[in-house]
C-alpha cells in the first residue's frame, strides 16, 4: 500500500489528506478487517443460482427464503432480503405500486407480429390457439399460476400446466404437453400477450421446432385479448394477467 511505503518520510495525517482517506478506513485496512472472507459467500452463490436458473428472475425474498430452506439454509427472511439487495436481485414480475402479477417485465426479447388483428372467427380445429398465464390466490394465501392453451374453434383446452412460479419451466411444460396433443400435420398460430415468457428465446425456438407460428397482442389492449378472457365452462381463462395488471 502507498501509505506504508511513504509512512517513514511523512506524518500519517499528511498522507491521509493526500490520498483523501479516512483515518478509520486506514486502520480497518491495516487490521485486514476489509479483507475478511464473506461468511455469506456460499449462500449468495445458491441465491443467484435459484434466482436466475430456477425462478427465471421471479422470486422475491419470501419465496427465496422457502427455496433456501429446501436446500438446508436456515437464514431468517430478513437476512435473505438483505443478501438479495446486496446482490442486486429484484423480481421481474411484481409491480411495487400494485403488488400484482405482471408478465410484461420490460421490452427485452422479440415481440412478434399481431397476425390475427382481432379476427377471432376461426372454425377449423388446431389452426388458431390461445395461451396466457393466470394468477390465482388459494385460500391458504399461496399463489399459483396456470398456463393453458385453448383451441379457438372448439374452445377445447389442449394443454394446461400449474406451478407456484410463473417461470419458464411452466411454459416449457405446457408446450411439451401441447406437442403430445397436436396432430402431426398441424401448423397452428399460437396467440399470446407480450409477456416475458413468450418473448424468451428458448420459448420461441421451441415453437419453431413444433412448426407453430407465433402471434402477439398489442400491449395493454384488452380487445386483442378477448378470447383469453373467461369462456363458458372454461375456467382456466378467468382473469388474465393483463387484466390483473391494470
Amino acid at each position: 500500500m502507498e501509505i506504508r511505503a511513504e509512512r517513514p518520510q511523512l506524518p500519517l495525517k499528511v498522507l491521509l489528506n493526500k490520498l483523501h482517506l479516512n483515518r478509520k478506513t486506514y486502520y480497518d485496512n491495516r487490521s485486514h478487517r476489509l479483507n475478511r472472507s464473506d461468511k455469506y459467500a456460499a449462500v449468495k452463490g445458491v441465491i443467484k443460482s435459484i434466482f436466475y436458473q430456477e425462478s427465471d428472475e421471479t422470486y422475491g425474498y419470501r419465496r427465496m427464503h422457502g427455496a433456501l430452506l429446501d436446500q438446508g439454509f436456515s437464514y431468517a427472511p430478513n437476512t435473505v432480503r438483505k443478501l438479495m439487495r446486496q446482490l442486486g436481485l429484484k423480481t421481474r414480475v411484481y409491480s411495487r405500486r400494485t403488488a400484482r402479477y405482471s408478465s410484461y417485465a420490460g421490452p427485452a426479447g422479440v415481440i412478434k407480429e399481431n397476425i390475427l388483428k382481432q379476427r377471432f372467427n376461426e372454425t377449423r380445429p388446431y389452426h388458431v390457439l390461445h395461451t396466457d398465464i393466470t394468477e390465482y390466490k388459494l385460500t391458504s394465501g399461496k399463489k399459483v399460476y396456470i398456463s393453458p392453451v385453448i383451441d379457438e374453434a372448439s374452445l377445447e383446452i389442449l394443454a394446461c400446466q400449474v406451478s407456484y412460479s410463473p417461470n419458464m419451466r411452466l411454459v416449457y411444460d405446457m408446450l411439451a404437453e401441447l406437442k403430445q396433443k397436436l396432430p402431426e400435420t398441424a401448423q397452428p398460430i399460437l396467440y399470446s400477450d407480450q409477456g416475458f415468457q413468450y418473448r424468451n428465446n428458448g420459448y420461441q425456438a421451441r415453437l419453431c421446432q413444433m412448426k407453430i407460428k407465433q402471434s402477439m397482442s398489442r400491449k395493454g389492449n384488452c380487445h386483442d385479448n378477448a378470447p383469453r378472457e373467461a369462456q363458458p365452462g372454461q375456467n382456466c381463462f378467468v382473469g388474465t394477467n393483463e387484466s390483473n395488471s391494470r
